[in-house]
């Protein structure tokens, strides 16, 4: 029996933080919920494109 899986729910993930400015590397946290989960939160690397937005100059 492998019900290891079972006790912990989905991963919901908030949005990507930029570590400087608008863009390039960043963090993101995700939390889960369950009664007897371990792991109820961690924080993941992340990237956002510099060029999702035109630049003006």
């Amino acid at each position: 029996k492998k019900e290891r899986k079972s006790d912990c729910g989905e991963w919901q993930w908030s949005v990507c933080v930029a570590n400087e400015g608008d863009c390039g590397l960043g963090t993101r946290e995700g939390t889960r919920t369950g009664t007897d989960c371990k792991q109820t939160i961690k924080t993941q690397r992340c990237k956002i494109p510099c060029n999702w937005k035109k630049q003006f100059g």
